[in-house]
């Protein structure tokens, strides 16, 4: 459901923490959209991993070329993201404004987006979906996004 960013070390193969995975490995798993090696941290994963992509799955776009390049969906030596993220690290004003933009981006179609895969896993999933299971309900918005008191949100 989020990206896994990581650093990459000056062979362009390795990640900044060695045991996370290769390069090539996350970059696999961001674009096939399919569980990566190992946490980011590099730990591995021990409960719920599927040797396969998750049926539901959907994709969105990161347009700005760091955030693609944080996620291994392009390379670091690609010249527009070179040149963005000289922009966002030598002009503040820049940075702060291209992070904002990237961050409206994103919450914006997060929503849309979960409904799709909610819509997506029900189909498939049938009776035995998550959210059938969850919520015993049928459509995507009757979904509650904002957790309860209980579940960690003190508004209410």
């Amino acid at each position: 459901m989020l990206p896994w960013l990581c650093g990459i070390q000056e062979d362009y193969k390795t990640l900044e923490i060695a045991k996370g995975g290769s390069w090539n490995e996350i970059s696999a798993a961001h674009r096939d959209l399919y569980i990566g090696p190992a946490t980011p941290s590099g730990l591995s994963v021990n409960y719920g991993r599927i040797p396969y992509s998750f049926p539901a799955l959907v994709h969105y776009n990161l347009s700005n070329p760091v955030a693609a390049a944080l996620v291994g969906r392009t390379k670091w030596s690609c010249g527009s993201v070179a040149t963005e993220a000289y922009k966002i690290i030598t002009n503040n004003k820049y940075g702060r404004e291209a992070c904002k933009v990237q961050e409206d981006k994103v919450v914006a179609i997060f929503v849309p987006k979960f409904r799709e895969m909610i819509v997506l896993e029900r189909y498939i999933f049938g009776k035995n979906s998550f959210f059938n299971v969850m919520c015993d309900t049928r459509t995507a918005d009757s979904i509650r996004l904002e957790p309860t008191i209980d579940e960690g949100n003190n508004k209410g």
